[in-house]
């Protein structure tokens, strides 16, 4: 475990945590999206004919960036 500090949407570490900090980032982005965000909001708002056409991009793939 490591100590963060938020700002806003930024986020910051000591230098020698940083390499754990953008993996945690990299681990939330892919959380945020696996719940499907877009959908979540276009159900709610009895949208569903607004969803665009998705491409082929695996989202996840961030993780091994």
């Amino acid at each position: 475990s490591f100590e963060t500090v938020t700002i806003h949407d930024s986020f910051g570490s000591a230098a020698g945590n940083a390499t754990d900090l953008f993996a945690s980032v990299r681990e939330q982005w892919v959380a945020f999206y696996d719940l499907d965000p877009l959908l979540s909001l276009l159900t709610e708002a009895d949208a569903l004919d607004l969803m665009p056409t998705r491409g082929t991009l695996d989202h996840r793939s961030i993780l091994d960036s």
